[in-house]
């Protein structure tokens, strides 16, 4: 049996219009920091605040950082 592996990915049909490809790159990297920033400042703000040690505060940093790390990943 003979597998192969995918090493890139191209999006087709999109758009062809390279000015809209950077404004499409440009708004889905916003997105991609918005949410890099969001994740990642719950996990800091539970991780420093004394008031927030309760397990369900656990948890949901846990949470955030998974959802980071799906984020960066897929």
């Amino acid at each position: 049996m003979h597998l192969t592996q995918v090493t890139e990915l191209t999006l087709v049909g999109l758009t062809d219009n390279p000015r809209l490809q950077a404004l499409l790159f440009i708004l889905f990297l916003l997105i991609y920091f918005i949410t890099l920033v969001g994740n990642l400042g719950v996990v800091v703000l539970i991780r420093s605040s004394a008031q927030l040690q309760s397990p369900m505060y656990f948890f949901l940093s846990n949470l955030s950082l998974l959802d980071a790390y799906y984020s960066s990943c897929f």
